[in-house]
């Protein structure tokens, strides 16, 4: 039984080495774009020119506030994203403070209300 596991992670290691060796060629190999006559429609370029290009005109599609594809107006996803990140980011940590600040305004509050009460009696006692 020992054998065979090590023979599984010395394939398992292969494997990975050659799929990653695959990965590269695919993405680096050029590809020369055709019509559906199979002429050429293009420059030559490469699988991972293709995906930068695609997700740069995805990250800047215009956008409206549900995050939706807008026609008009709107601005674009990767300012949409990091808006509602930043708020969302904000919005709990004002949320996590929230509570130590109202604890906070209730012992200033009661602390200053006694010292008036306080000082209120003491003016009356004075009378």
């Amino acid at each position: 039984m020992g054998s065979s596991w090590i023979l599984f992670f010395q394939s398992d290691s292969v494997l990975i080495k050659r799929r990653e060796e695959l990965s590269q060629r695919i993405a680096t190999s050029e590809i020369v774009p055709i019509d559906i006559y199979g002429e050429r429609a293009g420059n030559p370029t490469t699988l991972r020119d293709i995906i930068k290009d695609k997700a740069l005109k995805f990250w800047d599609e215009k956008v409206n506030e549900e995050g939706k594809v807008s026609g008009w107006g709107g601005r674009p996803r990767h300012e949409h994203l990091y808006g509602k990140v930043v708020r969302d980011e904000f919005e709990k940590a004002i949320r996590a403070n929230v509570k130590e600040v109202v604890a906070a305004f209730k012992a200033k509050m009661k602390h200053h209300f006694a010292n008036l009460t306080e000082k209120h009696i003491e003016d009356m006692i004075k009378q």
